[in-house]
């Protein structure tokens, strides 16, 4: 969403950006690459606690019928 606001705007206007606690101004020149850059930065983070879920999932899943077949036995 910030993306698609920053992106039709001149390059030289003023913009604020929240950096911790910090309100920093800058231009969104300056502004958009680090928004893009933090963007696929989360996306990296997603894709990897998603992979990390499956393969609990799985771990699980494994445990699961492990567990009924000891019970079975």
């Amino acid at each position: 969403m910030v993306v698609r606001t920053l992106e039709p705007m001149d390059k030289n206007r003023k913009c604020f950006r929240l950096i911790s606690e910090v309100l920093v101004e800058r231009t969104t020149g300056e502004t958009l690459p680090a928004v893009r850059k933090n963007k696929e930065a989360l996306e990296e983070v997603v894709k990897k606690l998603h992979e990390g879920m499956q393969q609990q999932e799985k771990e699980l899943a494994e445990y699961q019928v492990g567990s009924v077949m000891i019970m079975l036995s």
